[in-house]
């Protein structure tokens, strides 16, 4: 979905959610004295009010909406009060569900619409002249402030244009865009990125996803975080990860490390959340379970950024779903930072000393989601309409670098690789007008002859569409003709 911007859309999100979930009947927008005048309630009922709206500054920037809602599930209470704690029960649940939906529902960890912060639950008992009771909750929702000044309702400056000078009877110095590519114009790659900053419907990623795996990392008592189900080390058959023998509080059950070069720059603050399965395999103690997130520079030095909430007391031997947040907020990743997450397990006293398994990979992974702007991610390719560059309209592909700068790669570009294993010459025709740039040797140590139309060819030179290339090889080889179309 887009994004959600505004408090009418955040209001709508929870009327939604109040239409669909199957015990609420009624959602009402109000404070308590306007929903005790109200004789149209249809119990159980969700009520929300605003209490703050707040834009926190983050290196001069107002990046983003922070929303706090107070929230009230509340149901009808005999008069006898034999049903309270049915009621006390259910509505919490329906709270707990609300909480949930918002922050595991796919739909809305797209719509950039985080919680920030812990969820305490209030028991409201007696509430509404003695017949009703519930629990209230307050919601912390960080959205995407959009502080563009372009679409703001304002007159134009005048005098002003964004797109360049305006005829006012005044004379103005105009910078002009002179240089002959894309990665020469940094002025012109500050002015894209900053376009990119404000286009929330942009169709990149927002979401970055850690998914915790079995396989080793080149750093010793570490297993490897990956970014990618399509990622060669993510255990595709599910594996069941023993903690040991869970003796102590704050005892450690698994360390995990990404690879550097994933994203850098400033995230702000973010609410990240673990999700996973968990059992109890042995013993009849107790334990529960946080993550504590850390920033390994390429010195191997590991700075604490945050801890999460522990999960509930895990107590079944099946596995059941658990859930941890915490709250990121650190200043500057460099892109050779690495992201570290370690597991602890805490244990309650009671029983003999438990032993729990978690499950790594499958359909069901235990995962790690980081909220994080696109234009932290590095070498996200985006393609971008660009006219008057050089002359005419032409599509160039940009990728953000380490530095959060824009480069540009030649959509006309193209490699062609050729195996020349069992036999030591080889030859095609191009398919359009081109020019061999450079040859590379990716296996072998042979010396490469090119001919084009069965005559030496000098590299750069132009091969016209249908010509003959013939490759020649001195020994066994596997090289790449790199080239570019013209």
């Amino acid at each position: 979905m887009a994004n959600i911007l505004t408090f009418n859309q955040v209001i709508d999100v929870l009327q939604d959610i109040a239409q669909r979930h199957y015990q609420i009947n009624t959602f009402f927008l109000g404070r308590d004295w306007e929903l005790e005048n109200n004789n149209d309630i249809t119990y159980p009922v969700l009520q929300v009010y605003p209490e703050f709206a707040r834009m926190p500054q983050t290196n001069g920037d107002f990046k983003t909406l922070n929303v706090r809602l107070i929230c009230k599930v509340v149901d009808l209470v005999n008069q006898n009060e034999s049903n309270e704690k049915d009621v006390h029960s259910d509505t919490l649940r329906i709270a707990q569900d609300i909480v949930n939906e918002i922050n595991q529902h796919p739909y809305y960890q797209h719509s950039n619409a985080n919680i920030i912060g812990d969820i305490d639950f209030t028991s409201l008992e007696e509430y509404e002249d003695d017949f009703a009771a519930g629990w209230e909750f307050t919601l912390n929702l960080q959205l995407i402030n959009n502080n563009s000044y372009c679409g703001l309702p304002f007159e134009e400056l005048p005098g002003y244009s964004a797109s360049g000078p305006v005829s006012s009877g005044y004379s103005y110095s105009v910078q002009y865009l002179t240089c002959d590519n894309l990665t020469a114009c940094t002025s012109f790659q500050d002015y894209v990125a900053t376009a990119i900053d404000n286009l929330p419907e942009i169709e990149i990623p927002t979401n970055l996803t850690f998914f915790s795996t079995t396989s080793a990392s080149d750093v010793v008592g570490y297993s490897k975080l990956v970014i990618s189900l399509d990622d060669p080390n993510y255990n595709v058959v599910p594996i069941n990860v023993s903690t040991g023998p869970i003796t102590t509080t704050g005892q450690l059950v698994g360390s995990l490390i990404s690879d550097a070069g994933i994203f850098a720059g400033n995230p702000g603050t973010i609410n990240i959340s673990t999700v996973g399965e968990i059992r109890r395999t042995g013993g009849s103690g107790v334990a529960e379970f946080y993550y504590e997130v850390y920033q390994r520079n390429s010195l191997g030095v590991e700075t604490l950024i945050c801890t999460s909430n522990k999960t509930a007391p895990i107590t079944t031997s099946v596995y059941q779903q658990f859930q941890a947040s915490a709250l990121f907020n650190n200043g500057t990743w460099l892109d050779s930072d690495r992201v570290v997450i370690k597991y602890y397990a805490y244990r309650i006293p009671s029983g003999s000393n438990p032993t729990y398994n978690f499950l790594f990979g499958g359909t069901n992974p235990t995962r790690t989601l980081f909220p994080i702007s696109a234009q932290l991610l590095l070498n996200v390719p985006i393609t971008i309409g660009i006219t008057g560059v050089v002359s005419g309209t032409t599509d160039y592909i940009l990728t953000v670098d380490s530095n959060g700068k824009l480069s540009q790669i030649d959509p006309n570009l193209a490699t062609f690789t050729i195996e020349l294993i069992d036999n030591s010459t080889v030859y095609f025709y191009a398919p359009d007008d081109l020019r061999i740039n450079t040859v590379t040797i990716i296996n072998g140590t042979g010396t490469e002859t090119i001919e084009v139309n069965d005559a030496p060819y000098a590299l750069t030179n132009l091969i016209n569409q249908g010509d003959k290339i013939t490759i020649s090889i001195t020994t066994p080889s596997v090289l790449n003709l790199n080239s570019r179309y013209e």
